[in-house]
């Protein structure tokens, strides 16, 4: 079986795009097309953007620092 992974890479608060990845989650599951695995990039909280990093209000632990450079 083909393995799919389904990619939710938005970091921003509030964001929606995480239904959207739940959604074709349930249509691969459903119509058996392959195992899918669903990848969050919020789950790592990782900056991926320094603009969104300067936006956070309680940046995670290590990178207050870098958030104190910029």
């Amino acid at each position: 079986m083909k393995k799919i992974m389904v990619l939710s890479s938005s970091i921003r608060t509030g964001k929606k795009s995480d239904r959207v990845a739940l959604y074709f989650m349930q249509y691969i599951q459903e119509h058996k097309l392959g195992d899918a695995e669903l990848i969050d990039l919020d789950a790592y909280q990782f900056p991926l953007f320094e603009e969104r990093l300067k936006l956070l209000k309680t940046p995670p632990g290590e990178l207050a620092g870098i958030c104190a450079k910029n």
